[in-house]
């Protein structure tokens, strides 16, 4: 297994082709009464990560696993990647990009674009 959001597992044909990391962090320009502006750092934003998976009709139903992942939107998910547990993530964004269909527009293929935000545990006093 390649890993899993939630119930959703990653594995054979169905792993994605793109991980994404991308961490940002506040530094905002403060500028005192006196002296020159600096910057100070106040802390990372939650982490975001984007996944890109492709779906075909030879390997799965590309309809039922999009559905199944509208589903979890905005829900609260363990993401896992080589047995290593990531963290908490949630749905920000999912984007389809139909690759193919039959002549009568039924899905063959299907590239699915996952953008997970991290879910940090809030706790008093960080």
């Amino acid at each position: 297994m390649w890993g899993s959001l939630g119930d959703v597992v990653f594995q054979l044909l169905k792993t994605p082709n793109k991980l994404r990391t991308t961490n940002r962090f506040r530094l905002p320009v403060l500028t005192p009464v006196k002296g020159s502006p600096f910057v100070q750092y106040t802390g990372d934003d939650p982490q975001e990560i984007e996944l890109s998976i492709l779906f075909h009709s030879t390997f799965c139903t590309p309809e039922e696993e999009i559905e199944k992942l509208k589903t979890l939107k905005g829900v609260k998910l363990p993401l896992v990647i080589a047995n290593r547990k990531w963290g908490d993530f949630a749905i920000e964004e999912l984007r389809v990009e139909v690759r193919e269909t039959t002549k009568n527009g039924e899905l063959i293929s299907a590239e699915v674009s996952l953008k997970l935000k991290e879910v940090p545990d809030v706790g008093v006093g960080t």
